[in-house]
């Protein structure tokens, strides 16, 4: 057996595979062509004179702005998480004992007039909003509501006494706004301004902010039990039947707390193809905190205008339905009147300002 002499220059050596050939060395570039006085120049010189860019080379694109960056986290957290944190904010800025304030301020919030996707710029903009500002927005969020339903209004009155304070102390600012940014941050936008309704009666928002501001001996003394909102939808399944309801047709919770069972009873027919605003709801409950609660989650689920919020003990006063609905006659009545004397007032002025422009023109 004959050896193949792999190294030697004889007439034996094998031809090298291509995969084993050496890789020729690169060449080398060319050297730097000289600056206009004739001198090289050296690497990593920029040329005096710049070349001539050919007629129908591409203009470089700009380069992107940069996306601007969130000046806080946001994430979508349950129902109980963002009570949770609300009760754990208001007690950490020392918010004090009035438990209306931190309940008014996560419901004035919820009530904003307005919804969409962009809910993350939103916050943000309402995060930079500075004490006073944020003071006058939540007083005018309760004002507008007010022209559309002054009876629930009325009935929420608890959760916007505070706004008409004139010197609010620093405790009570601080704790407004570490309220308002422990909501926003915890996602509770994402179900109120969303713009998808079943997003709005996904969680009982009232619900989870009072029972985790409230001691469990507040809770026990009251008899304040707050339904699971599993159990609502599962009661609410099981004693309903969608095929038997009409339009028309009244439903009465007389321990309603804030709302867990309409709320699940208002999914249900949602789910059914049955539109609330074509029924008429009555919510009652002995507790005002709870029933003013109840109140700003008929305006959240969109009940319609044939819900109605009363708060009383149903077992001992049976008349409280009826007493609502006359209520909010009467509230729309006087909004009415109020609502007309602003415009006669507005009218006025508008004409004095024209009969002083005209008396000047004059002169």
């Amino acid at each position: 057996m004959r050896l193949l002499d792999l190294l030697g220059d004889g007439e034996d050596k094998p031809a090298v595979p291509d995969t084993f050939r050496r890789t020729p060395a690169p060449t080398p570039a060319p050297a730097p062509s000289p600056d206009e006085d004739g001198a090289p120049l050296l690497p990593g010189t920029r040329r005096t004179v710049p070349r001539e860019r050919p007629y129908f080379a591409a203009t470089p694109a700009p380069p992107a702005p940069p996306t601007p960056a969130r000046r806080h986290r946001y994430a979508r957290r349950s129902g109980m998480t963002i009570g949770e944190r609300v009760c754990a904010a208001w007690n950490n800025a020392h918010g004090g004992s009035r438990l209306e304030i931190p309940v008014g301020t996560v419901a004035a919030l919820a009530l904003l007039p307005f919804e969409g996707p962009e809910v993350l710029k939103m916050a943000d903009w309402l995060m930079g909003l500075s004490d006073t500002d944020l003071w006058k927005l939540y007083e005018e969020t309760w004002a507008h509501h007010w022209i559309d339903r002054p009876d629930l209004i009325d009935r929420a009155s608890i959760l916007a006494t505070w706004l008409q304070d004139d010197k609010p102390d620093t405790n009570t600012l601080r704790g407004v706004r570490a309220v308002t940014k422990a909501a926003l941050t915890n996602g509770m936008m994402d179900y109120t301004h969303s713009g998808i309704p079943s997003m709005r009666t996904d969680i009982d928002l009232m619900s989870w902010v009072i029972t985790r501001l409230r001691s469990e001996g507040a809770r026990q003394g009251l008899g304040e039990y707050h339904t699971p909102p599993e159990v609502c939808d599962v009661m609410a399944r099981l004693t309903c039947d969608l095929s038997a309801m009409k339009p028309g047709q009244a439903f009465y919770d007389p321990a309603a707390g804030t709302g867990g069972m309409v709320r699940s009873l208002a999914n249900y027919m949602r789910d059914g193809g049955l539109n609330p605003h074509d029924f008429t709801w009555h919510l009652t409950d002995v507790d005002p905190l709870a029933a003013a609660g109840a109140a700003v989650n008929v305006l959240l689920w969109d009940l319609g205008p044939n819900a109605y919020v009363s708060c009383g003990d149903s077992l001992a006063d049976p008349e409280l339905p009826r007493k609502a609905m006359k209520h909010a006659a009467g509230a729309r009545a006087r909004r009415n009147d109020m609502v007309a004397t602003a415009r006669m007032l507005a009218a006025i002025g508008k004409a004095e300002r024209l009969m002083a422009r005209a008396v000047e023109e004059a002169a």
